[in-house]
């Protein structure tokens, strides 16, 4: 071990050269410290020079911050404070060399979604990007001036804004849905850049619904500025969908966008600009066929199946009134979505109308039914006239391409009925002849009828001195 003098000598030294700033603590030294029995020296040390390490960062920071503010002084934010200076500038007046010119806004158009189309309240929701430049002469500076700003981002809230407007608005508030800054460029042409959510009135038809087409309107104009002061013109008349996102009910077909002046008739000889945004609709009208029309008609199916069931049952009529109340409970559900509308009656309305009034004639069918085989002769022994037997077992059946097969009964009766005409036919041919006979040999006949449920002809005559009795069949 190294002798206590040389040890104090070595830290002695090594102090002095932290204290001028030529050294550094090394991880040497703090070993030799260490093995030396000095442990609070070198915890001592080491956090100075951490202290020293941190004082460095900051002056460094500083001195930066300070070179930062040196170099901003007198660009963007004196020009901020020049452009905007009360002397100079006042948001509320329309940007304009001299009042009795006309400000002129562009009007840009991108439609990104269509939202929710409310059927019910005839409400239109879409998603819209607007772009509005206009110029405003009081917002112009030299750039070389500047060091070499061109453009500049000013909140829209500072500036004058034109008050464009959707005229056919259907909720009281309107507000965009992002407020953001408004480009300013050295030149003075101020563009404002924006996204928001319109709800418009668009009067919906109903005729062919769901197989329907729609045209709704978007009007933009001014609330206040008229022709004179404040004139519309568009940057393309197509609109643009480069960022159209589809919507799962419609498909849309089409959209166009033009210029309309309008006159107010309270207000004569003023024109008015006015910007149209014309969307055109079609429904997808899958949902609709496998969730409205589909079950319309396997429902209806279901009262065919009526006419199949044994007339013994009597189940018939509570298999078409238990139809007629699904079709009424799917009916309620059709117009639920429906706008009440009086000018025109919807398709699948009508659909639903005349399938309910054809069940209901099934139901008053199998009634009609029932009744004839409860009433007929085989319970009450009631015939069915001759014309209405022939209008269904004949004509009707043949319409409906039916065979019609004759009971057992029935068949039986007509074939005793004939056997029995042909055995009267016999039995008249045998009286004629035998009555040619009698008058030949002049013999009287005697014919009797026995009432027993039987008649017997009894023809009695002699015959070369005989007695002969002949009794006949029955009738």
């Amino acid at each position: 071990m190294l002798p206590s003098t040389t040890i104090l000598l070595f830290v002695f030294v090594d102090l002095l050269q932290l204290w001028a700033g030529t050294s550094s603590v090394s991880d040497k030294r703090l070993l030799r410290w260490q093995n030396a029995g000095l442990h609070n020296v070198s915890i001592t040390t080491q956090e100075q020079e951490n202290d020293r390490l941190w004082n460095l960062k900051v002056e460094k920071n500083v001195k930066t911050a300070r070179k930062i503010k040196d170099l901003a002084d007198g660009t963007e934010e004196q020009l901020y404070k020049y452009l905007l200076n009360p002397q100079r500038y006042e948001k509320h007046i329309r940007p304009s060399i001299h009042h009795t010119l006309t400000t002129n806004v562009t009007f840009g158009f991108l439609l990104n979604q269509i939202v929710e189309m409310d059927e019910r309240n005839q409400v239109l929701t879409t998603r819209c990007w607007l772009n509005i430049n206009w110029f405003d002469p009081r917002l112009m500076w030299n750039h070389s001036e500047w060091n070499g700003i061109k453009n500049i981002y000013i909140p829209h809230s500072h500036l004058w804004l034109p008050d464009i407007v959707l005229t056919n608005n259907a909720i009281v508030d309107y507000e965009s849905l992002v407020a953001t800054d408004i480009l300013v460029t050295e030149f003075g042409n101020v563009t404002y850049l924006f996204s928001a959510i319109f709800k418009s009135v668009c009067k919906i038809k109903v005729a062919l619904y769901p197989f329907d087409d729609q045209e709704c309107i978007l009007r933009f104009g001014s609330w206040s500025h008229r022709l004179s002061e404040l004139d519309l013109s568009l940057v393309t008349n197509e609109g643009d969908l480069s960022n159209y996102m589809n919507n799962s009910e419609f498909d849309l077909t089409n959209m166009m966008a033009y210029r309309e002046v309008i006159t107010f008739p309270t207000i004569k000889n003023v024109d008015w600009p006015t910007i149209v945004i014309k969307i055109n609709l079609h429904r997808r009208s899958l949902f609709y066929i496998f969730n409205h029309i589909l079950p319309c008609m396997l429902i209806s199916s279901m009262s065919i199946l009526a006419f199949l069931m044994p007339p013994e049952t009597g189940q018939q009529v509570s298999v078409c009134v238990t139809t007629i109340l699904s079709l009424g409970v799917s009916l309620r559900g059709i117009n639920d979505a429906i706008p009440p509308s009086s000018d025109e009656l919807p398709l699948i309305g009508l659909y639903y109308i005349t399938t309910l009034f054809t069940v209901c004639l099934a139901t008053a069918a199998n009634v009609a039914i029932l009744n004839i085989h409860r009433s007929g002769s085989t319970n009450q022994g009631r015939k069915i006239p001759w014309w209405v037997q022939k209008f269904i077992l004949i004509y009707l059946a043949r319409m409906l391409c039916m065979t019609v097969y004759e009971p057992d009964s029935v068949a039986l009766s007509k074939t005793a009925r004939r056997d029995a005409t042909i055995r009267r036919k016999s039995i008249m041919r045998d009286l004629k002849k035998k009555k040619s006979v009698a008058e030949k040999y002049d013999i009287s006949d005697t014919i009797c009828e026995c009432i027993d449920g039987k008649t017997n002809f009894e023809d009695s005559f002699f015959h070369l001195g005989k007695k002969r009795t002949v009794c006949l069949g029955d009738d």
